[in-house]
């Protein structure tokens, strides 16, 4: 059972504090929002769960075991990150760079074996991407980007799934399918899956837990309330539910 936790970390850039002493600790077989305004400290954390970041204070476990102490390739086959934005510098296609996330488990040679070809192919069956497989991804839409990252990730087959606004770029429609191959991923798979959202809407219907994050410090863990949602993001917010859904509505502008 993976078990990523932060405990007590803080991020400080420059004179700012980023992340103040927050701890977490996120379990297999949970689907996680992360929301908050713009500047709360979201992607920072996101960057410290994934090793990417080293905090300033406070450290990172993974199963127990620090995440700095983890070999990159290790921790590679553990944990899997999609970032909010694929940078182009290469005339990659589109199964070209789904293949990369069988990198950490590549031999010595770094040869492909007809099982990492079969998982290639199912990641890219699983985000809709088949029909562009030869495609360059310098030359499809952002949502089709986007959702290659995320089937890199999936070939990745990692325990823990990090996204960063898995959800940009993409219509309503692979939004859904998106959080909702997530979720499944959690909940049916047992992968611990983690998501930065703007949408609290996208985030009451995927999360199965919800922390928010306001000025670095974490103010909820567990359901959104309306009296959480008003102090963090002003008035205006109301949570209605029907005993099936969680809608989060505006008033009336």
């Amino acid at each position: 059972m993976t078990t990523l936790c932060a405990r007590g970390i803080s991020v400080r850039y420059g004179t700012r504090d980023v992340l103040d002493d927050v701890t977490l600790s996120l379990d297999a077989g949970e689907a996680v929002a992360i929301v908050g305004p713009n500047g709360a400290g979201k992607s920072t954390l996101l960057r410290c769960l994934s090793g990417v970041l080293t905090p300033t204070r406070g450290g990172v476990t993974l199963d127990g075991r620090a995440l700095s102490g983890y070999r990159p390739g290790a921790a590679a086959r553990v944990i899997a990150v999609v970032p909010q934005v694929a940078d182009v510098f290469f005339p990659f296609t589109v199964r070209e760079v789904v293949a990369l996330g069988r990198t950490p488990w590549l031999g010595t040679l770094g040869r492909a074996s007809p099982a990492d070809d079969r998982i290639v192919d199912d990641a890219l069956a699983r985000c809709d991407l088949l029909p562009l497989e030869d495609q360059r991804l310098d030359r499809v839409s952002g949502g089709e980007r986007q959702r290659a990252l995320l089937a890199m990730a999936v070939a990745q087959r990692p325990r823990a799934l990090l996204l960063d606004e898995p959800t940009t770029h993409l219509d309503p429609a692979h939004q859904r399918a998106t959080l909702s191959f997530a979720r499944d991923s959690a909940l049916r798979q047992g992968l611990l899956v983690v998501a930065i959202l703007h949408d609290l809407n996208l985030a009451a219907a995927f999360a199965t837990r919800t922390v928010i994050l306001s000025r670095g410090r974490v103010v909820s863990d567990g359901r959104m309330t309306e009296e959480t949602l008003r102090s963090v993001f002003g008035g205006g917010l109301r949570v209605i539910e029907d005993g099936v859904r969680r809608v989060i509505a505006h008033d009336p502008l």
